[in-house]
């Protein structure tokens, strides 16, 4: 899981199949995915309302 989450980009798809909880692995990599591109979504969101004020 922690490969996936280093080596994902944004415009990927990443589905996960499962009969079972694998130990929280579906929030595991959430949280992994969220933590790791928060900081390009708050600049995103920077960038899109600095845009919008002009």
């Amino acid at each position: 899981m922690a490969t996936l989450a280093a080596n994902v980009n944004e415009a990927d798809v990443v589905a996960v199949y499962s009969n079972g909880g694998f130990g929280g692995l579906h929030k595991k990599l959430l949280k992994a995915l969220e933590d790791r591109f928060a900081e390009a979504a708050k600049a995103d969101a920077k960038a899109d309302a600095k845009a919008e004020k002009k």
